[in-house]
């Protein structure tokens, strides 16, 4: 079976800072539920493609513990999930055989009833788990390997790299499940977590209408050139694609391209 390898919220919160897709195939989210049928009560597995919002792996199964009935995919690239406030689901965050993949600098907070009411899970080889905040849940960070409710069908973190991950009112901060191995860091519980210190730096606010994608802002100190592409994140604000570029004091030209 091909590597699964998706990113859940378990009652679909995403809406709070969630990660934007620019092409297909960039972000999967996906879960688990429970329906009727006429051959009695199945377990559904579904994977949705952010950008398209169309589904990409499905299965059902009697068991949710049955490695033959889960979605199988093709060789997907390294995840980074940087940057989200979540907050309430079941499982905020989930990442299956994700190797190399990167999960920083997010927040979660509280979760909701389900099978696994915590922050994060995951397994794969050398994925990096940094700079992240964990509040008000039972379980922050879980690092699979064999699962009492789902065994090793979904793989084993090996060699994680967990650092500097604050952790407030979480019952079991960091847990380790047998088989699994990591270098754990610089883990703080502390609470209430202190605010990130501001800083005030000024910048130029440019945007476009959110219906035209696939865009690059670039600038230049001339119109005649040379243009460099910004390497500063677009978000979307009032419906309309938008981008902070600082600035250094000398005067710029922006476009399209």
């Amino acid at each position: 079976m091909s590597p699964l390898r998706t990113a859940t919220g378990g009652n679909a919160n995403w809406s709070s800072g969630a990660p934007a897709a620019a092409a297909p195939n960039q972000i999967w989210v996906g879960d688990i539920t429970y329906i009727d049928t006429q051959e009695g009560w199945l377990y559904l597995a579904a994977i949705l493609d952010r950008y398209s919002r169309k589904i990409v792996g499905w299965a059902m199964s009697e068991r949710i513990d049955s490695e033959a009935h889960l979605p199988t995919f093709d060789i997907a690239q390294p995840l980074i999930i940087e940057g989200n406030n979540l907050r309430d689901n079941q499982e905020h965050i989930a990442l299956v055989k994700a190797d190399n993949s990167a999960i920083r600098n997010n927040r979660l907070q509280g979760t909701a009833p389900g099978i696994l009411p915590l922050g994060l899970a995951l397994s794969g080889t050398n994925v990096t788990v940094a700079n992240n905040q964990f509040e008000d849940m039972p379980e922050g960070i879980r690092l699979l390997a064999d699962d009492p409710t789902f065994g090793t069908i979904l793989g084993a973190a090996i060699d994680a790299q967990v650092t500097s991950n604050r952790f407030c009112n979480v019952t079991n901060s960091i847990n380790v499940e047998p088989l699994a191995s990591a270098t754990e860091t610089g883990t703080l519980v502390i609470c209430p977590i202190p605010p990130p210190p501001l800083a005030i730096a000024p910048a130029v606010l440019l945007s476009w209408p959110g219906e035209e994608l696939g865009w690059t802002v670039e600038s230049a100190i001339s119109t005649d050139g040379p243009w460099a592409a910004s390497d500063a994140t677009p978000f979307m604000l009032y419906g309309r694609h938008s981008i902070a570029v600082p600035t250094d004091g000398e005067h710029r030209f922006f476009r399209l391209r």
